[in-house]
């Protein structure tokens, strides 16, 4: 998958420019709103009864750091 052109490595200005192409006004917000969840998934696998160890290697895949978006 693409998006911006670029298949690795997608920033915030990629998905924004997308969400320009498509018309997708909330694009800002949904973003937000998806890292906010995102970085609480420790308490969401913990709701769950998920093992540390699978809660961690899910959280190794999740992308949201301040640097991305």
């Amino acid at each position: 998958m693409s998006i911006n052109g670029k298949f690795k490595d997608f920033t915030r200005d990629d998905l924004l420019a997308e969400a320009g192409r498509f018309s997708i006004g909330t694009a800002s917000r949904v973003i937000d709103e998806v890292r906010a969840a995102i970085q609480q998934w420790p308490s969401f696998a913990q709701q769950a009864g998920l093992a540390t160890g699978q809660t961690q290697a899910i959280a190794d895949q999740l992308i949201c750091g301040e640097q991305d978006f």
